[in-house]
């Protein structure tokens, strides 16, 4: 007679196994560790019911309680915070692509650049083979600040609006390029500030990454307009660095009220993550904020409608 599975003693250790690792996991999000919260819910929430129906309620309820609080870290993202109703000085697009540096399908970034036809466009990974490509834009954007590299870490930015002011950036030890740009509409200045840190491979670059959002937030708070924040931050939003970002520069997520918008690595939708994104001050309103499709690179490209408020609103 065959022993009931859920009896069998090697069947309930990898069960516990499972939903002990499930749980550690989540904790370990908590620091940056990990990224997969909705893959951490789902697996989370069908460890319960197994263990519900094999009647072991006190590990049932445990992992009960971890799906929720992962599930608590996303929802947010849809609720969304209040956007309250405005005469808006001035509205723009724009739109942000890591464009992968070993990324050849020049034609398809362009062609999605000319559909969504930003009036910002800020691009990373950009090596000196990105910038023949991306000659075609000059006449459509005249002003532009880069700083090509072959590391990944190159950046550019293109505007069809005049600068006040552009400069790169160095922001901490890791010695490489972000941009600030202080531009104006309808004589309302602000800035936009782009940036790519390390991405967290190793202690050593996680310390990096995390030290690079550190000081980018000592430059918010030292800017005298309003900011737009756009990178790829190598950070989810729902990882411990990125959540000191908000609470020290004072930005807002401009993803709140949009969902969840994976945008990493593209192509793999089982693993993807937001990790490309938008962050402003109260002072701008995002009014509309999609991921667009795919360009050959394994980052998908972020399009942000904005808003800057009227004086005394």
């Amino acid at each position: 007679m065959h022993q009931p599975l859920s009896e069998n003693p090697g069947f309930r250790a990898v069960l516990f196994a499972c939903a002990g690792v499930a749980c550690i996991v989540s904790v370990a999000g908590f620091g940056g560790g990990f990224s997969w919260v909705l893959d951490l819910v789902v697996v989370l929430a069908i460890l319960s019911l197994i263990l519900l129906l094999m009647r072991h309620h006190r590990l049932a309820v445990v992992s009960g309680l971890f799906a929720l609080m992962n599930l608590g870290l996303v929802l947010p993202l849809y609720w969304g915070a209040p956007r309250p109703s405005y005469h808006s000085l001035s509205t723009a697009r724009a739109m942000m692509l890591n464009v992968n540096t070993a990324n050849t399908d020049y034609a398809a970034v362009l062609a999605v650049i000319e559909r969504y036809s930003p009036d910002f466009l800020y691009l990373e990974e950009v090596d000196q083979r990105w910038m023949i490509a991306l000659k075609r834009l000059d006449a459509t954007y005249p002003h532009s600040i880069s700083d090509p590299r072959s590391d990944n870490f190159g950046v550019a930015f293109f505007s069809r609006y005049p600068f006040v002011a552009s400069e790169i950036l160095q922001l901490g030890p890791a010695g490489i390029p972000s941009v600030l740009v202080r531009s104006s509409i309808a004589g309302r200045e602000f800035f936009i500030l782009g940036t790519h840190p390390l991405p967290p491979t190793s202690a050593a670059y996680a310390a990096l990454r995390d030290i690079q959002l550190v000081e980018l937030s000592g430059i918010v708070k030292r800017l005298d307009a309003p900011v737009l924040l756009l990178g790829d931050l190598n950070a989810t939003p729902w990882s411990y660095p990125f959540k000191r970002l908000l609470r020290d520069s004072a930005l807002i997520d401009g993803s709140r009220g949009f969902g969840l918008q994976p945008t990493w690595p593209a192509g793999m939708f089982p693993l993807l993550v937001p990790i490309d994104h938008c962050l402003h001050s109260p002072a701008i309103q995002v009014v509309r904020k999609e991921v667009g499709p795919a360009v050959g690179s394994d980052h998908y490209p972020v399009v942000v409608e904005f808003a800057l408020r009227g004086p005394g609103v």
